[in-house]
């Protein structure tokens, strides 16, 4: 009889960092799961260091030669998982409770298919503790428009979240920056999602951390949110929130043209609202661009008057 729940860990190396997910998995006092490691490692510490918890649960450890990469090893994890339900924990991660499993897996008896909670992000060098939490309202509003997700990825890491088998949703292994929120984004889009108000898992804030390397990195972040768009299209542009969202994304980056889109585009479209995006921020100084009473201001005239009257 297949584990209820799945716990899919995909591991690169840092067995430090492993060791504490695993000490946090043994002392859950829900028992129904099993232990998925896909290792990308080129080396056996984390093959060993698996077959020492072997006693405490069911665990099973797959080498991946070649190394599929992040985040494909993800994906393997899941596909090796032979549980009702699928629970990622990044190797770097942690539950927060020894309950914590036990609150996931109750849950799943709200009928949703996707369970995420709140959570507590810790910095591994100060220490810092920062509880990130949404209200009831919050929430619904990601359930009712998940593309909300582009501007700011308000649910957090995969770790927090659980999914149940049936869904079918993978991560996009040809993004790095996105690849959650676009992960996210497609099962929101056609289920509701259940939201634990309790943080159950602790995120690590650590140097190695690949999201640091693609923050406001004009190619990275420019080429992904194309790459969303020519998969979703117009419906990225609910409202006047999501027209924010790219207003954001084209000032962080930087973006001086469209021409500089089209270069990182390759073969996806660019959305025609970008250029009036472009042509009116490079019209603004810094200090009013990057002034949140301002920027807003423009963003908001660059919606109603440019975005609306070619959408007529």
């Amino acid at each position: 009889m297949p584990a209820f729940i799945s716990i899919c860990i995909p591991a690169y190396k840092n067995t430090d960092y492993l060791v504490r997910l695993l000490n946090s998995i043994k002392i859950q006092t829900y028992k129904d799961f099993e232990v998925i490691i896909s290792d990308d490692s080129d080396n056996n510490d984390i093959e060993e260091l698996s077959k020492s918890y072997n006693s405490f649960f069911a665990i099973k450890y797959i080498r991946n030669n070649p190394a599929l990469g992040s985040p494909e090893n993800w994906n393997n994890a899941i596909r090796e998982a032979s549980g009702i339900w699928i629970k990622m924990m990044h190797y770097d991660d942690w539950f927060n409770t020894p309950d914590a499993l036990l609150d996931f897996a109750n849950a799943t008896k709200s009928g949703y298919r996707f369970i995420c909670s709140s959570y507590n992000i810790v910095s591994e060098i100060s220490g810092k503790i920062e509880t990130r939490q949404l209200s009831e309202n919050q929430f619904n509003q990601i359930n009712n428009n998940p593309f909300l997700l582009y501007q700011n990825n308000v649910l957090g890491p995969p770790s927090v979240t659980m999914v149940h088998k049936n869904i079918v949703t993978r991560y996009d292994n040809n993004m790095q920056w996105l690849v959650d929120i676009d992960y996210y984004i497609n099962i929101l889009l056609t289920n509701k999602g259940h939201y634990i108000s309790t943080p159950l898992v602790c995120m690590s804030l650590n140097a190695e951390q690949l999201t640091n390397v693609h923050f406001n990195n004009a190619k990275s972040e420019l080429q992904e949110s194309l790459m969303l768009w020519n998969k979703h299209q117009g419906d990225m542009i609910r409202d006047i929130r999501n027209y924010d969202s790219w207003w954001r994304m084209v000032r962080n980056v930087k973006l001086k043209n469209i021409d500089t889109a089209r270069q990182y585009s390759i073969s996806y479209t660019v959305p025609p609202f970008l250029n009036p995006i472009i042509n009116l921020q490079n019209k603004l100084p810094s200090f009013m661009l990057f002034n949140g009473i301002f920027s807003k201001f423009f963003m908001s005239l660059s919606y109603y008057f440019q975005y609306r009257r070619q959408s007529k």
